[in-house]
Order: C-alpha cells, then structure tokens, then sequence
C-alpha cells in the first residue's frame, strides 16, 4: 500500500525519495526525520496520500497542490485563458503551485484560504492577468460590449404610440465592430394618427399594413411586444439620437435599470440627426431620414466616427 500512496504523492510534483515507511508502527516518514500519521488498514491510498498531502503542507515542508485546491485554481485558469482568448495556455505546477504561461514560470498562485474570501477568485485572475502582462508582455484583449443602436418612429411626441422600431445590436471588441442581428417593427397605434407625425414618418394606415404584411406573429401595439423586450434587455449600452425621447416609451415596457445610455445628440449640440451625420462627414439619403432602420443605421455611423476621433471614451 506504501509504494501505491507514494506513485500518488507524485503525482502532485512530491520527490519520492523524501519518503519512508516505519513498519513497526506503520508511520509515514517525512524526510527521514518527521512522523506525520500512521497507515491504517481502514484507509485507501487516495486517503492516505490526501493526509499526507495535507500534513506536509501544515507543518510547511512543501506547498503541493491539494486536490480541492486544483479544481478551484484550474477553475480560474480556464476563466484566464477565456479572457486571454488562449485556451491550452496556462499550466499549473503542483508541487509548488506555480502557474506557467507558455513555459515562462510566472506563479505562485494565490493562496488557496485567500481565493475562497469574497472577491477572492476574481482577484486571482485580476493578479494572473497583470502578472503575464508584465512578465510576457500579453496583454487581455478589452472586454467585447454589445450595444444597440435604437430608434422609433411615433404618432406624435408623447403620451402616444411607437408605430416603428429599429434596434441594430453590434458587439463591440476593441475597435471591431461585429454585427450580430437587428429588430424592426411596424405597429398600430391605440389612439387616432397623429396628422402632423404621419407628415414628419410617412406612417399610414395603408403604410404600415403593407409593410406589416406576411407577418403574421408581430404583435400589434408596440407595448405588447414581449420578443422587443427580450431582444434590448441582452446589452449593456443603448445610444441613440435623443436617447430622453427614445427612453420615454422604452422605459414603461422594459426595465433598463443596469443599462447605459448614450446620446448622439446631446453630446453633439442638440443638432438633428443629419445635420450631425453632415458634421461628420456622413451622406444622408433624404429619402430615407425617418426611416426607422435607416436612422439607426445613421445613428451607428456617426458614434463610430465619433469614438474614431476620440470624442467617446467611456464605451
């Protein structure tokens, strides 16, 4: 049963030369010098090579990796790597507890009593992260953010219904830009067309029953729409321009606590939408402006010009 515990030990990096056996009592030795426990037959070997482990690791004669330790520490490698976009990379040394990325010894990791305390873990990878930039010179790569770039058509300013909605959503990962899926959606309104909204969005009755048409499973008013609500509350970001109006008729169908806003047109001296595109040198299709796709779309280009030149810098 010894010599099994001992291809056990060294398993987790213990040199088995620092072992021995007392028969006569059946106590394991540690360098010829400590008796740590004694072999009992009730005892498997995984359990005596665990007390061993432990043992040696108490009196501090040698810091291997226990094997609760192991899966919480290569918990936070995997959570490493993830960032890192690296899989494979990261190895953990068990008699020492020293993580090695790419064969640059880089550890120890933290201790294992610290990664159990609150924060612990996400403080572990926060050190891992900034010891193998510093040491390796790799950094992370930013954390991808998804946005939506939203906008409405609406029968008149307020109190009234959204008749169209254009919600682009773009995972932002650096300086790329992914597109990942859009929402559009044509609605009726509850109350009576407002003449002065239907002069400004071309709207309709017939309008949105053409483009409503073969759609069968879009829901009719827009504060019934249970997949919009679905679809917005997966990001973090919502810009638009003059995100206070878009927000007046998001906010009584969604909870957009947790969600950051950005406006397009506040921080652009409340200029209209094309008058801001023009400042950027963005062309404007006139035939489009009021198209609810279209001003999302135009919204997307000017933010993008926008954190080109520096002019964000908190998304």
């Amino acid at each position: 049963m010894f010599r099994t515990v001992i291809t056990l030990l060294e398993q987790y990096g213990v040199p088995k030369d620092k072992w021995s056996f007392r028969e006569k009592d059946t106590a394991i030795i540690w360098n010829d010098t400590y008796a740590l426990f004694r072999l009992r037959e009730c005892m498997t070997p995984e359990e005596a090579a665990q007390k061993a482990l432990i043992a040696i690791k108490e009196h501090g004669f040698f810091q291997p990796v226990l094997k609760e330790e192991a899966v919480t520490y290569l918990d936070i490698v995997a959570e490493v790597e993830e960032i890192l976009q690296d899989k494979g990379s990261i190895s953990l040394r068990p008699q020492d507890a020293a993580f090695i990325y790419r064969g640059e010894v880089l550890g120890p990791m933290p201790y294992y009593q610290h990664i159990m305390e609150e924060d612990g873990q996400k403080i572990a990878v926060s050190t891992m992260l900034k010891q193998i930039e510093k040491k390796v010179g790799v950094k992370a790569p930013p954390p991808s953010r998804k946005i939506i770039f939203l906008d409405f058509e609406t029968n008149g300013f307020q109190k009234c219904s959204v008749l169209a909605v254009a919600a682009l959503l773009v995972e932002l990962q650096g300086d790329k830009y992914i597109y990942c899926d859009e929402y559009v959606r044509y609605y009726y309104p509850r109350e009576q067309f407002n003449e002065h909204a239907t002069r400004v969005n071309q709207l309709t009755h017939g309008v949105l029953t053409e483009r409503r048409r073969g759609h069968d499973d879009w829901y009719v008013y827009f504060d019934e729409d249970a997949d919009f609500v679905r679809f917005i509350e997966q990001v973090d970001y919502i810009v638009a321009h003059n995100a206070k109006f878009e927000s007046l008729f998001l906010t009584p169908v969604s909870n957009m606590s947790g969600r950051t806003w950005y406006c397009t047109m506040a921080n652009n001296g409340d200029r209209s939408l094309t008058e801001t595109a023009k400042q950027y040198g963005i062309k404007v299709e006139h035939a489009e402006h009021h198209n609810a796709r279209f001003d999302a779309y135009l919204c997307f280009l000017i933010f993008k010009v926008m954190r080109q030149r520096g002019l964000i810098q908190n998304i």
